[in-house]
């Protein structure tokens, strides 16, 4: 048996050893690593700790027996599959937590917060695998591709609401991505299998689902059948949910629903300066009665109808219409940090299979990301560069600054450029879903062949270094 365990032992050191040197862009990877890992533990924001607690003591009922505590999995704000996924990710931390005494309590110790951000960290792996995938199928070069990874982990939709943060929303657009892999390999059951299991976690890959279905099948028959077998499992959960609860949808989805349909994309409460783009100024064109009308569900309505109208080549759609769909919704509708993330699978494997405006569209990337974020800064203070980033982790305790807020809003009077970054945000998604048509993508010729600009990710490593530092001296050291 010693000898078993070796054997794994020696071939596993072997596999990392011949991983490293066979690693192309060995510098890029050391600063992304160094960066990410500082980053994931040492910075934090509690709400998804509170998420895995919730995990972790229906975990502790069911190892004591008490089933009682299983009713309220269907219940949970993020739905039954992602309360079963997270649970699995528990069983193995809840044994640790007994050993350490009864009075262990997960939320708020050092150990959970750990285990909650290391989950995230394999959900990652399985996320990039994802995209790579239809990368891959696209038929991107590898010479581009290899940087793929790269792009992903320096994105600001990636940083900040999983590596700083630390949100389960990965969890849900891995599961998406994967679904979309296996919608172009044409394997229609498990399109279906991990939509079906994306969809419960939160309703928003119905937005993508719906037209995905749409785009591949024309037969109304076969358009209902689809549809509800996607949507078995949140019907179920629904169900579920009205039986414990009283409410299909609960206090949190109604809140974003109304977002949906609110007739102004953001909120000046609070925030001197802001100003506001108001959705029914339309108003002034179609009148009062149209004036009343969501904007982003008129938007998702036509995309639904270009979606069954597309008969020819519609794989070539099959991303396009997903970053169509995300675009609109974080465009149209305010701005939620966590959700950000949704919107990067689909701009990235768009960016990388038009390489000859790859280029274009990694920079219309960055600037939007960073525009996200100094927007996020005074929407969700609290949240990115608050007072308590350092609190949960291995830098507990010694936090003494002010928060990014604060600094930028009220010493340095940075709001009156909130108007220009949430202009360049709309611009930047707006321009690569434009320059991305895939109607006016050029082919490559075999000859003729881009070469990747390797500046583009050392700026983008550049900007997180920049960041970590400012926060750093921000809140610790100042």
């Amino acid at each position: 048996m010693k000898g078993f365990k070796m054997a794994h032992i020696k071939e596993a050191v072997r596999k990392c050893r011949d991983t490293v040197k066979g690693c192309e862009n060995p510098v890029e990877w050391g600063a992304v690593i160094i960066i990410t890992v500082f980053a994931m533990f040492t910075m934090f924001y509690s709400d998804f700790q509170g998420t895995m607690d919730f995990a972790f003591q229906v975990t502790r009922q069911i190892f004591h027996g008490d089933f009682g505590g299983v009713q309220y999995i269907a219940a949970h704000s993020y739905g039954m599959t992602m309360a079963v996924i997270l649970i699995v990710w528990m069983i193995p931390f809840y044994p640790f937590a007994a050993l350490a005494g009864e009075d262990f309590w997960y939320f708020g110790s050092l150990a959970g917060a750990v285990w909650s951000k290391l989950f995230l960290m394999l959900m990652t792996v399985f996320f990039i695998k994802a995209v790579c995938s239809i990368a891959e199928h696209f038929g991107v070069r590898r010479e581009i591709r290899k940087w793929l990874p790269l792009f992903l982990l320096t994105s600001a939709f990636y940083f900040f609401p999983v590596v700083e943060i630390g949100q389960c929303d990965i969890i849900e657009i891995t599961f998406m991505t994967w679904g979309i892999y296996y919608y172009l390999k044409e394997d229609t059951k498990k399109f279906l299998l991990f939509f079906a299991i994306a969809i419960p976690m939160k309703w928003l890959a119905l937005m993508i689902f719906v037209p995905l279905v749409l785009l591949h099948q024309k037969n109304p028959v076969k358009i209902i059948t689809e549809g509800i077998l996607g949507g078995s499992l949140f019907g179920i959960n629904l169900i579920i949910r009205k039986l414990v609860h009283g409410s299909f949808l609960g206090e949190f989805t109604f809140t974003a629903i109304s977002d949906l349909t609110s007739t102004a994309v953001g909120s000046s409460e609070g925030i001197a300066n802001e100003v506001v783009i108001e959705v029914n100024t339309i108003e002034n064109f179609f009148g009062p009665f149209v004036a009343n009308s969501s904007v982003f569900v008129v938007s998702f309505l036509l995309i639904c109808i270009l979606a069954y109208a597309i008969k020819k080549d519609w794989k070539s759609w099959a991303v396009y219409i997903p970053t169509l769909t995300f675009s609109c919704f974080m465009v149209l509708t305010p701005i939620n940090v966590y959700w950000i993330v949704l919107l990067l699978p689909f701009m990235t494997i768009l960016a990388f299979q038009n390489e000859y405006q790859l280029r274009l569209s990694m920079l219309l990337e960055t600037v939007a990301g960073w525009a996200v974020i100094f927007i996020s800064i005074f929407k969700w203070s609290w949240v990115v560069g608050g007072e308590k980033t350092f609190e949960y982790l291995f830098l507990r305790g010694i936090a003494k600054g002010a928060d990014v807020r604060t600094f930028l809003g009220s010493e340095h009077e940075f709001t009156g450029l909130l108007p220009y970054a949430n202009s360049a945000y709309v611009a930047c998604v707006i321009g690569l879903l434009i320059i991305n048509l895939p109607c006016l993508i050029r082919k490559s010729d075999g000859q003729e062949q881009v070469v990747f600009d390797r500046w583009v990710i050392w700026g983008r490593i550049g900007l997180l270094l920049l960041w970590v530092v400012f926060l750093v001296y921000l809140l610790l050291l100042r």
